[in-house]
């Protein structure tokens, strides 16, 4: 895991010192690799570049390269930060060394979560069903903040014969629908907002030891200058917010009906441009 963190960190490196003579008015803006957060990183672009003036540069980055890109001053915005819960292990390494803004989502959460039709309701339960579901756990990208929490579960759960499945959220979503259309048995990692627990009707298994926290929001973290380098892009990161409800819609749409999150987040824009008219007014 550790050796691909560090390979994305080095490629974040060349990336942005290409760009190091790059104007004021340039931003470095990382983000993960999760539909709400491609839809996020649209918007905020969107408004950074139309509205502000920026010019905006997009890299899709691990958590971890995100927040020491940050830390170091390599970039200067990371979107789609979860806490307090699912990225603690950076902040509680590095928030002397970023600033966390104002949350723009609430109402996240992880976990585990199976389909409606699996007679389990607990983390708990899966010791006991191990052969039904194939010892398998369907997870992401090893770097992500849930698969971290997923290995304190195993232990804590006893959950130690059953197999961690890496990959990446469009591998987990098609394992997933593909047990799904059999009625077989499945188990993954899951966050709100998404849009497989409509899709596929899953449910949360519930986690006596509160391994993977409880409710949690969304924010951005920035470097600590940030404010004084680019303060129009600062404040307006410190008023931004979005309905989780319209998150979980717009990806549904991009899952389904292969929107692509720019023509998603440029609709947003416009339905919500009295909301930005007001945020920017307190520039």
């Amino acid at each position: 895991m550790w050796n691909k963190i560090f390979l994305n960190f080095l490629i974040l490196l060349i990336f942005i010192s290409c760009s190091k003579h790059r104007s004021k008015a340039s931003l470095e803006v990382v983000y993960f690799e999760c539909g709400s957060s491609l839809i996020e990183a649209e918007i905020i672009k969107m408004v950074l570049e139309d509205q502000l003036k920026y010019q905006v540069n997009l890299t899709l980055v691990s958590p971890a390269v995100g927040w020491a890109s940050i830390a170091t001053g390599m970039a200067d915005i990371c979107l789609s930060v979860w806490l307090p819960h699912t990225h603690a292990v950076f902040f509680e390494n590095l928030k002397n060394k970023v600033e966390v803004l104002n949350p723009y989502l609430k109402g996240a959460k992880i976990g585990l979560a199976v389909p409606s039709y699996i007679p389990c309701h607990s983390i708990e339960d899966l010791k006991q069903f191990a052969l039904q579901f194939d010892k398998k756990i369907y997870g992401i990208d090893p770097g992500a903040g849930i698969m971290m929490r997923l290995e304190s579960a195993v232990e804590k759960y006893g959950l130690n014969e059953y197999e961690i499945l890496e990959g990446n959220e469009a591998i987990m979503i098609a394992s997933l629908t593909q047990v799904v259309k059999e009625s077989k048995w499945i188990v993954v990692t899951a966050w709100t907002p998404h849009p497989i627990f409509h899709m596929k009707n899953l449910k949360y298994l519930e986690d006596p030891y509160h391994i993977f926290g409880e409710e949690e929001y969304i924010t951005a973290i920035c470097k600590k200058n940030l404010i004084h380098e680019a303060p129009k892009a600062y404040h307006f990161l410190r008023q931004f917010s979005i309905e989780i409800s319209d998150i979980e819609k717009m990806e549904f749409l991009m899952n389904v009906e292969n929107i692509s999150p720019k023509i998603l987040a440029q609709e947003w824009i416009i339905q919500h441009q009295p909301d930005i008219e007001k945020w920017l007014q307190e520039i």
